[in-house]
């Protein structure tokens, strides 16, 4: 009757490696040896979990950024636009006046 039940409720497990991936993968190493069903959808709910933290932070942060850069420049003026110099984020116009977004001070250059 327990591989009955552990069969039908696997699945919150996967939810819960998602929602919390280090709980996942303390739930697979201890139940890997007795409960492999439990263990395997609490690994796969980790990994995934940890795939799409990763993925935001390699692809979702920079644009939210990008666009908190971008409405920042639009207080300068509609012709000031954002650019990601090598250390910061800057706000460039037409005319070639280059602000910092964080600071106001001087940014490098566009070739920098």
């Amino acid at each position: 009757m327990s591989k009955n039940v552990e069969s039908k409720n696997s699945w919150i497990w996967s939810i819960v490696g998602f929602l919390f991936p280090i709980i996942g993968i303390i739930l697979f190493c201890i139940w890997n040896s007795n409960k492999k069903k439990n263990a395997k959808m609490s690994i796969i709910g980790a990994c995934i979990g940890i795939a799409l933290q990763v993925l935001f932070y390699l692809v979702g942060w920079p644009l939210i950024q990008k666009a908190i850069v971008e409405n920042t420049c639009q207080t300068y003026g509609e012709e000031y636009h954002a650019y990601k110099s090598k250390y910061n984020w800057c706000c460039k116009n037409s005319e070639g006046k280059i602000i910092n977004a964080v600071d106001d001070t001087i940014c490098p250059s566009y070739e920098e």
